[in-house]
């Protein structure tokens, strides 16, 4: 897929999982299809689904929460926090009401493309086989409902671009599991030639 998205500034009112659901409400974050990921200084939270909404508002320095739909981001600005929606439709439309949380919009040209989340195999001291890094002292066990460490973890990502189809960011859009003999994703470039003269950007 290829097209336009929008890079939002929100002030939503309340705690971000009050956020979440009020965007849930607008059928951007619906059950089973909404996953997270955060971290702070002392503690990470891999991406996995999103069950349960009161983890969102603990003392994160960067959250994520995204679906095939959206992707919300809440961080660290300064001294204070930033709050920022990524979607690929009409943003008058997906908020309806909630426009009023809208501070500033920006448009990208957008791509779809995929990241492989996994780490290498992995025997750990209790005799299970995981997936993790030597780099980070942890295990990667991604709390997935479906989690099988025999399979790849993807992601499928928008990728945003500005005019002279510079990468700006990628939008986290779905996780799922791929057995790794299935080893062609596409993944096309960002931005070629062709796509540049049909779009006149």
């Amino acid at each position: 897929m290829s097209g336009e998205g929008w890079w939002l500034t929100l002030s939503p009112p309340g705690s971000p999982a009050q956020a979440v659901a009020a965007l849930r409400e607008r059928g951007l974050f619906p059950e089973g299809e909404t996953w997270w990921f955060a971290w702070r200084e002392e503690d990470l939270r891999l991406p996995g689904l999103l069950t349960d909404p009161a983890p969102l508002d603990g003392p994160w320095d960067v959250l994520r929460v995204f679906s095939p739909r959206a992707e919300l981001r809440r961080g660290r600005r300064g001294r204070g926090w930033g709050c920022w929606l990524l979607l690929e439709e009409d943003p008058e439309a997906a908020l309806g009401d909630l426009r009023a949380w809208v501070r500033a919009s920006a448009s990208f040209r957008v791509q779809t493309s995929h990241r492989i989340l996994w780490g290498r195999r992995m025997a750990m001291p209790d005799g299970r086989v995981s997936r993790g890094e030597i780099l980070f002292p942890r295990e990667l066990a991604y709390p997935l409902p479906d989690d099988d460490p025999a399979q790849a973890l993807v992601a499928d990502v928008v990728l945003y671009a500005d005019e002279e189809g510079r990468l700006q960011t990628a939008r986290y859009a779905r996780l799922y599991r791929r057995p790794p003999s299935a080893r062609s994703l596409p993944v096309p470039p960002c931005g070629t030639p062709t796509e540049a003269a049909a779009t006149g950007r």
